[in-house]
């Protein structure tokens, strides 16, 4: 498919009623990484696909441990332009760097 390429960043779908900073420790968790503290929601993207409209609650999540999934990889934030990414990822990445106050993807 058109995205079978490109990387994505760990996430879940929040359970009903369940807060997006529970959610985002979650989706570190079935990586292998364990969250250090509570996790900060720091905005919203939306975006519209062909087929769906998809809304993400954006979280910063502090961990500590080693990633079990083969298929992650670190990347640094200098080398993210030359990573495949979805737009919809670079938007993600955008907004969180715009808060951290560095430079996005």
């Amino acid at each position: 498919g058109l995205l079978a390429s490109t990387l994505f960043l760990p996430s879940v779908e929040c359970a009903p009623g369940e807060p997006a900073a529970v959610a985002a420790a979650r989706a570190l968790a079935s990586t292998g990484l364990v969250p250090t503290g509570e996790g900060e929601p720091i905005g919203r993207v939306r975006h519209v696909f062909t087929h769906c409209d998809a809304t993400a609650e954006v979280v910063r999540v502090s961990a500590r441990g080693r990633v079990r999934d083969a298929d992650a990889v670190w990347v640094a934030l200098d080398e993210l332009a030359q990573v495949p990414l979805s737009s919809f990822a670079r938007k993600l990445i955008a907004l969180a760097a715009e808060r951290a106050g560095t430079p996005g993807a």
